[in-house]
């Protein structure tokens, strides 16, 4: 495997198959090492989150901008994809997309494209990004992402692909900047909150969490990012990819618990 430096800052490695996918997707770069397994609790965490309606169309974002949302959407798809299941991608922050950086692909045609009836489900789905991972990048930039992600052919469309995949994740944009996230958690299955521990203050967890609630819609976990673990485990894990971390997450009622992993 290579690595490249990209324009946007990323770090590109390609594959041995000859994928430009960013450095950040650990759960495929390194598989065995301990940030992809905290990242296949997640996965398991977030499978029990609701027993008796099992998630399966999950919003990720975050309170505030960079806190690193687009990373865990897309290591998580990436895990869930590793049990052969169908697993859905989707970039529904059409402000600021970065999924189609992370897998090396197109921006447009995507997601805005098919809504406004210029290109087909098929070719804005990116078919082989990885075994049983399917990718819907965010398309063309439109003028009211809002307007767009509330309209009832976006609601007429998670209802298709739920009904095709066994998993649809969908990487939104920030709950506390725009109002893009809170419209499309009314028609998805439950959303996971990403904070960073560098950035995040709790005040914005809170009002996030709370904004959430207001529309019917418990997070159902908070992934802690950007969690220096050599501090807290003395340099146990010295690991290139230590930048991770996973912490408290809410249960469907909404009690605090704490995961005894971290990343």
């Amino acid at each position: 495997m290579t690595t490249n430096g990209s324009g946007n800052g990323s770090r590109i490695r390609t594959t041995k198959d000859g994928k430009p996918f960013d450095d950040h997707l650990v759960a495929y770069h390194n598989p065995f090492s301990p940030i992809a397994e905290s990242f296949r609790h997640l996965r398991t965490n977030v499978q029990y989150a609701q027993l008796d309606k099992p998630l399966k169309t999950i919003l990720v974002t975050s309170p505030n901008p960079q806190e690193g949302k687009s990373t865990i959407a897309a290591n998580l798809a990436i895990t869930f994809a590793q049990t052969e299941q169908r697993v859905l991608l989707i970039d529904a922050d059409m402000r600021r997309p970065s999924v189609h950086s992370l897998f090396g692909l197109n921006r447009d045609p995507g997601l805005t494209d098919f809504l406004f009836g210029t290109a087909t489900l098929e070719e804005v789905t990116t078919v082989g990004v990885l075994e049983n991972l399917w990718v819907i990048t965010a398309g063309t930039t439109p003028p009211n992402p809002a307007e767009i992600l509330g309209s009832i052919k976006m609601k007429k469309f998670i209802e298709t692909v739920r009904s095709v995949y066994d998993i649809v994740i969908f990487d939104s944009p920030p709950v506390l900047a725009v109002t893009d996230a809170v419209v499309l958690a009314t028609a998805v299955d439950g959303a996971l909150l990403v904070v960073s521990s560098d950035r995040t203050q709790v005040q914005a967890l809170e009002k996030a969490t709370e904004t959430l609630k207001g529309i019917g819609r418990t997070a159902v976990g908070v992934v802690l990012n950007n969690f220096d673990i050599r501090k807290a485990y003395g340099g146990y894990y010295n690991s290139r990819y230590g930048n991770y971390g996973y912490g408290y997450y809410y249960s469907a009622d909404g009690d605090r618990k704490k995961k005894k992993s971290a990343i």
